[in-house]
């Protein structure tokens, strides 16, 4: 371990300089995140475009010319992701000051935030591939039981919320992300990182999210059953 230095660039952001965006992408390379990402990445675009052509018409008919912005919002979001990322090692250093472990060199620490980066970006691509992915189930099954267009639509939109807040959950109470939260944070913002209490809005949101998509699909499901 290197000597322990103090976080001089801590006080102010700055956008990353084109080496740092160089040594980033160089960072993922190395330690083959890069092949991960890339095909994280394409298979959340096929499913995105299977998505968007299954369900564009049901959009089209309930939300007229608004459609469109609905699909190419993951989309955006994922593309200015991966242009933000290089930037994101620095903004983390300046969003956290003062919470990571006193005894990190520097050295260590900007590994740790370029892994951070790196593992942000595979969860987003994961993320969007899994809510494409089980909206198309669930799309399916709405056709499959005759519900409503405006029904399998509410369903649809629960189902992105959904994937979406499981996800994060997942991935902030993974073991592995667990453990890098314990290598790199302070003792006292690794128990609030990890602590179930932290996350209570994100339980109740599931919670009325998935009781409202009960009500919904046994709704929508009585007059087939009638």
């Amino acid at each position: 371990m290197g000597p322990i230095m103090p976080y001089e660039d801590d006080t102010s952001y700055k956008p990353s300089s084109i080496s740092e965006m160089l040594a980033f992408w160089k960072y993922l390379y190395k330690n083959g995140r890069m092949i991960r990402i890339l095909l994280y990445i394409a298979l959340s675009l096929l499913a995105l475009a299977l998505l968007t052509y299954l369900v564009q018409e049901t959009f089209d008919k309930v939300l007229g010319p608004y459609s469109f912005p609905v699909f190419i919002f993951p989309l955006l979001v994922l593309v200015m992701f991966i242009l933000y990322a290089p930037t994101l090692p620095k903004l983390y250093r300046f969003q956290f000051q003062g919470k990571f472990r006193p005894d990190i060199s520097e050295d260590a620490l900007q590994g740790l935030l370029l892994e951070m980066v790196g593992r942000s970006l595979e969860v987003v691509s994961i993320m969007i591939g899994l809510i494409c992915a089980f909206c198309i189930v669930v799309y399916e099954a709405g056709k499959f039981f005759s519900l409503q267009e405006s029904t399998t639509l509410i369903l649809l939109v629960a189902t992105a919320i959904d994937i979406f807040l499981f996800t994060l959950l997942f991935s902030t109470l993974g073991r592995y992300n667990c453990n890098f939260l314990r290598k790199t944070f302070s003792e006292e913002e690794y128990k609030r990182y990890t602590s179930l209490g932290n996350y209570k809005n994100m339980f109740i949101a599931l919670t009325g999210i998935n009781a409202l998509a009960v009500v919904l699909l046994v709704y929508g499901l009585l007059p087939s059953l009638i």
